[in-house]
């Protein structure tokens, strides 16, 4: 029993400071010089937490996307991430990204820097 209180009394001090649930919207809208060739337009729900320096997240949601004279598609979306701050004016982030289209799984990994002046 005095594990078991102990498991749960480190979990309450680990617990983030700040944790919250959001909804995103967004568009794009891609081309070539003067000619239109793809829109994407999706909704997401995620949370957030912060632990210290560090801020991960989850996000799902549903979109449509359409390429050029094509019939727009219905699609699913994954994402999980997570932001670093390393110094005061350094951050990092990265975002592995999963959308499934059909019966095709499409994905993305992102990794960024930061640097505040």
């Amino acid at each position: 029993m005095k594990s078991f209180a102990l498991a749960l009394a480190s979990l309450t001090l680990s617990a983030p400071v700040f944790a919250g649930a959001y909804v995103t919207a967004n568009s794009e809208f891609n081309g070539t010089d003067n000619e239109y060739q793809s829109s994407k337009i999706q909704t997401r729900v995620g949370y957030d937490w912060k632990f210290d320096n560090v801020t991960p997240y989850i996000e799902a949601g549903l979109g449509r996307g359409a390429s050029n004279g094509e019939d727009a598609d219905g699609f699913g979306v994954l994402e999980l991430g997570s932001g670093l701050q390393v110094t005061d004016n350094l951050g990092l982030n990265a975002k592995v990204e999963v959308e499934r289209n059909e019966d095709v799984n499409s994905w993305k990994i992102a990794v960024g820097t930061k640097y505040s002046f």
